[in-house]
């Protein structure tokens, strides 16, 4: 039986998330990620920056824990 459109494996989560560990930092990376233009480039660059030192101290959501 053939699939149907996107119904395949979801796509890795960006790499930046390994630094953004808290569910609403990441969706606010995804909705700065969407928008063009330099000025939008230059506010996600000063997010990831702020979010990646605020979450530091936290555990890694994604971390694989035993076997």
């Amino acid at each position: 039986m053939p699939s149907s459109p996107g119904s395949g494996p979801a796509p890795p989560p960006p790499a930046v998330f390994r630094w953004i560990k808290t569910e609403c930092g990441r969706a606010s990376y995804l909705e700065l990620a969407s928008r063009p233009g330099l000025v939008a480039t230059l506010r996600r660059a000063w997010f990831v920056l702020i979010a990646a030192i605020r979450d530091w101290p936290l555990p890694d959501p994604d971390a694989q824990t035993g076997p």
